[in-house]
């Protein structure tokens, strides 16, 4: 019997009313089986309320296994399965396959089913979305008295009205799950409300203007905000404990005088600004160690002196060959015993907090930056490299921006489009993401780099938090590219998802540090800032030791995350834990001081 190797592919959309369609030539058995794998594992998550959820599938009894899906919300079911359809038809063309099949509608599998099954079932769909449309005022008095009000998008209020506005008590829900219950003034909330989520976050407190404003308590459950991208239930998992923050907040963050706990035991008394601990407070970690001080974009303030006294006064055993897995990545430093390390750092009280450790937050959109202008040129067609590995070219069609900096420095950015996808908006967006984030690399390596790429992709939800795609200097010419990013987004977009907002500061993080990593590669093959001869004896006088294990790949890898470990050490010190600071001292002194040696500008940093 020969064994499957298959190719899948599905189209899936939301809508409201329909058609049905016919399956063309039958399914074998194990693509059958396969069709019902994917839908019980994949298009079940992606039902939504009040629409409908079709499923179209494409498979082939030969190559590799493979994956599509279309998405659209259409008022039109007919326009709908075409989009689904041909979002399928469109990826298995690729793989040679003609056919794609009606598989599922909302929660049952029509394929196989006679035409009047599929009708039936497209009927109830049809009904359940009609029913659920109602707009508008639906119920009651919504001018001046007790009413409820739906909209399109699934948003519905149950409350008091006064001139037509959502004003006085009232409940108001999203179709995302998001509940507010209490006072309204103007159409938003505004008094004292309570604000719950369908992944288990609250807030109850004041509100001013639809946002949170004034004294409030916001609970979190416990780690599950370490867990990027996670929507589901935390019941089960993690004991349902919370995480808390009570105090004072201003425009939707946590600003002014508040209190933050873990359920471990880490505490922080303090002030807040902006969502982040800056000004005086007073951390408490889950071993009793204590500090009392200044705190600056949610880090501690702590001297260099304060790192080596908190260094010199443990001796734990420090083993192994490098610290981080990929220091551009942000990582955690590797260390040879996890919990004897999380002991030690929260013992100390070194720890910025509980989740602060390693490269994580070394950057952040506030960080100073020296762009001055950012200007759209022109659309261009040019030919460039499809992937760093291949020698194949593309057309790369795009936006041309210059962003102009501090210094008399310029940088070209070219931003992909596809025609179906033309979208100078968001284009844009991206051009300033970049260009911003390059302003907050040190001057050293600002100056020699001429030209960024930034390829188009688009996405899916599973890759937004641990997708940093590919980015490679162009080995012609002083330029490097980004491509297949899915993480490296703005702060609109993440929220627009309702992601956390930490998530997004993370994530900032490690695209500059991996912008600074391939910069790096720039001035190391194409000035002569470095000397070989100099580099190859620090690195054999630090003995086999590196910054990550991703450095001990080649020569230009190893100088690329050595200049990052080199960057956080003097000039993102208070972004590191005691661990980073003594194994970075210990395994590389030797790189340190070849770089120190060269006394580089690192403005604006």
């Amino acid at each position: 019997m020969k064994k499957l190797l298959g190719i899948v592919f599905l189209g899936l959309l939301w809508c409201n009313v329909g058609i049905t369609s016919a399956n063309a030539e039958e399914l074998n058995k194990n693509c059958i089986r396969k069709g019902t794998l994917e839908f019980n594992k994949t298009v079940k998550q992606r039902i939504k309320k009040n629409f409908v959820t079709v499923m179209y599938f494409g498979c082939k009894s030969y190559g590799t296994w493979g994956l599509g899906w279309g998405e659209e919300t259409s008022k039109d079911l007919d326009r709908a399965h075409l989009m689904a359809k041909k979002s399928c038809l469109k990826e298995a063309s690729k793989r040679n396959i003609e056919t794609c099949h009606l598989f599922s509608i909302n929660d049952k599998i029509v394929y196989g089913k006679d035409a009047a099954f599929v009708a039936k079932v497209e009927k109830e769909a049809k009904a359940q979305y009609i029913t659920k449309a109602v707009t508008g005022c639906i119920e009651g008095d919504c001018y001046n008295g007790q009413g409820t009000e739906a909209f399109e998008n699934g948003y519905k209020y149950v409350g008091e009205f006064k001139d037509g506005k959502r004003h006085g008590q009232g409940t108001a829900t999203w179709a995302s799950g998001q509940k507010h219950v209490g006072e309204f003034k103007d159409g938003l909330p505004n008094g004292q409300g309570t604000e719950t989520f369908p992944n288990g976050y609250k807030y109850v407190g004041e509100f001013k203007d639809g946002k949170r404003h004034g004294k409030g308590t916001y609970t979190w459950p416990y780690w599950k905000s370490l867990l990027p991208g996670y929507k589901g239930s935390y019941k089960g998992k993690y004991d349902g404990k919370f995480s808390k923050y009570v105090g004072e907040f201003k425009n939707g963050l946590r600003h002014g005088k508040g209190t933050q706990t873990y359920p471990e035991g880490y505490k922080y008394v303090g002030e807040f600004k902006d969502d982040e601990k800056n000004g005086q407070g007073i951390e408490t970690l889950s071993y009793g160690a204590k500090f009392i001080g200044e705190f600056k974009d949610d880090h501690r303030i702590l001297s260099l002196e304060d790192y080596k006294k908190l260094a010199e006064e443990n001796n734990i055993l420090i083993t192994g060959d490098y610290i981080y897995l990929l220091a551009a990545y942000g990582g955690a430093p590797e260390p040879d015993n996890l919990s004897h390390y999380y002991n030690f750092n929260n013992a100390l009280g070194i720890a910025n907090d509980v989740y602060r450790r390693g490269l994580r937050y070394v950057f952040s959109p506030k960080s100073p930056s020296t762009l001055k202008k950012l200007t759209f040129k022109k659309e261009r067609n040019i030919r460039t490299r499809n992937e760093f590995t291949s020698k194949r070219t593309k057309n790369f069609r795009s936006f041309q921006f210059t962003a102009e900096y501090e210094d008399n420095i310029t940088v070209e950015i070219f931003v992909e489009y596809k025609k179906k996808t033309k979208n100078f908006k968001k284009a844009e967006e991206k051009a300033l993401y970049y260009s911003n984030m390059y302003g907050q690399m040190p001057h050293f390596l600002k100056k020699y780099n001429k030209r960024i790429f930034i390829h188009e992709y688009i996405s899916n939800d599973d890759e937004w938090f641990h997708e940093l795609g590919k980015w490679w200097v162009d080995d012609r010419s002083q330029e490097f590219h980004i491509s297949k990013n899915a993480k490296c987004k703005n702060k609109k977009e993440y929220m627009e998802r309702d992601l956390y907002l930490h998530t997004y500061k993370q994530s900032y993080s490690e695209c500059a540090l991996v912008m600074i990593h391939e910069l790096a590669h720039v001035i190391e093959d194409f000035t002569s800032v470095i000397s070989p001869s100099k580099w190859v004896k620090a690195v054999k006088l630090d003995n086999k030791k590196y910054c990550s294990r991703y450095a001990k790949k080649n020569d230009r890898e190893d100088f690329a995350e050595s200049l990052v470990c080199w960057i956080v050490l003097r000039h993102k010190l208070n972004k590191i834990g005691i661990m980073d600071f003594k194994k970075i001292n210990k395994f590389m002194p030797n790189r340190i001081k070849f770089f120190d040696e060269l006394n580089l500008n690192v403005y604006p940093m």
